[in-house]
């Protein structure tokens, strides 16, 4: 059994790279499906853990300095070591699926639109970058010419990005509440072979990771078949898994869902559509865009209105908290308003705002802080017009990255990173809260 070890530690230095002046005067222990996995040793340089399905490794020994966790699904948690003059760094999880600490996934959405501005954006601090949006036509085509947007510069940040160790991926769907696009992409079989079809061959052509699915406005009952369009959602994301597969099982899929559950249940079964995506990302924003101003993304509620808390506590009993993903938002809205008080009637759609701009406004006319939303606010009045300003900022994205650390969920996704990516402290905030 030893040799066989030693025979598979040659054959991983050979074919990594790995310098082979490293000593390893290790117990190196190879198991799958384990629970544990542990290095011994003292006086050790680097200490190797090969196994699928680790969920533990520990380090113990003297004088230890580096530990390396390699294999796929490979969680690595509880980092143990003991012993004097032990010190683990750089502890690197390779692999697929793979993750380390209390890193979490960050997802940013950013417009394949956008100038080549790119030097602001901290691949250190992202896992996934969703570029948005390619949307289709109502046959299964994609709606314009995007090839020519994504080769004009798009390709080079693919490639930039992909050279961080950060996975891209392309947001797909219709214009929200565009009902015909959607029952055609759900209930017509030509016009969904198609698009299942030109996901794939868009990923292949531009050397995307995967697909983020954003279908938005859905429809209980189907305009072409008259059946469910829940039933018919699961059997498009099902078929969408089973078309990247045919080339890359390792295909990532992304799904968008609402912070709304009453109307989300209606039309998506979550807890079998878990089982085809790598995960699932709850907009936690735009939650005050009604008939009343108030909190974009509010902790709680002061009433029986809908809460952050509120829809992750719904949804996480309906799926697997390892794949929930919480949006975030990087912006606020500024609206007229009937009077400067809270929850007042609102006389506008209102204005959406970057981070600084709302940070700046709130500095200008006073920022307000609601203990029960959890989130800063500001008001002002000119020429007898109430103007309120509801937004997210340090103290408030903390307080929703601790909630996601506490719930276990699998991280966050911004939306969206132009409003916020010039911005240092957030970039800052991410990194302290989970450790990317």
């Amino acid at each position: 059994m030893r040799q066989k070890i030693l025979i598979l530690i040659l054959l991983f230095i050979i074919l990594t790279g790995m310098p082979t002046a490293l000593t390893i005067s290790a117990t190196v222990t190879i198991l799958e499906n384990t629970t544990n996995a542990t290095v011994l040793g003292q006086n050790t340089t680097n200490a190797t853990v090969l196994g699928q399905n680790t969920t533990n490794a520990t380090v113990l020994g003297q004088n230890t300095t580096n530990a390396t966790v390699l294999g796929q699904n490979t969680t690595v948690q509880n980092v143990q070591p003991s012993g004097e003059n032990t010190e683990v760094q750089n502890l690197q999880p390779y692999g697929e699926n793979n993750s380390s600490l209390n890193k979490k996934v960050v997802l940013g959405y950013y417009s394949i639109f956008a100038e080549s501005d790119w030097e602001n954006i901290r691949f250190d601090n992202l896992s996934t970058l969703a570029l948005y949006n390619i949307a289709p036509t109502s046959n299964g085509s994609l709606r314009e010419d995007y090839d020519s947007v994504i080769s004009d510069h798009i390709d080079q940040l693919i490639i930039k990005a992909h050279n961080n160790g950060v996975k891209v991926v392309f947001s797909f769907g219709p214009p929200v509440g565009e009902t015909e696009i959607i029952d055609s992409l759900l209930g017509n079989a030509s016009a969904k072979n198609n698009t299942l079809n030109n996901i794939l061959g868009f990923i292949q052509k531009h050397n995307f990771d995967g697909v983020d699915v954003d279908i938005e406005g859905i429809n209980p009952t189907n305009s072409i078949t008259g059946t469910s369009n829940k039933v018919l959602m699961t059997n498009f994301i099902k078929d969408l898994r089973t078309k990247l597969n045919t080339v890359n099982s390792n295909y990532s899929i992304y799904l968008v869902i609402g912070s709304y559950y009453q109307h989300e249940d209606e039309v998506l079964d979550i807890g079998n559509i878990q089982n085809y995506v790598d995960y699932i990302m709850m907009i936690g924003y735009d939650y005050y865009i009604g008939p009343i101003a108030g909190s974009n993304a509010p902790i709680d509620s002061h009433n029986e209105d809908p809460s952050i808390r509120d829809s992750v506590g719904h949804y996480s009993g309906l799926m697997n908290k390892s794949k929930l993903l919480l949006g975030v938002g990087w912006f606020g809205y500024e609206r007229t308003t009937q009077t400067g008080n809270l929850s007042s009637v609102a006389t506008d759609d209102g204005i959406p705002y970057g981070y600084q701009d709302m940070k700046e406004g709130a500095a200008q006319y006073g920022r307000i802080w609601d203990n029960t939303w959890k989130t800063p606010w500001y008001k002002y009045q000119v020429n007898g017009t109430w103007y309120q300003g509801h937004y997210d900022d340090i103290e408030s994205l903390s307080i929703k990255y601790d909630l996601v650390i506490s719930q276990n969920l699998a991280g966050i996704g911004i939306w969206q990173l132009e409003y916020g990516d010039k911005v240092p402290e957030l970039w800052q905030l991410i990194n302290e809260k989970f450790g990317k």
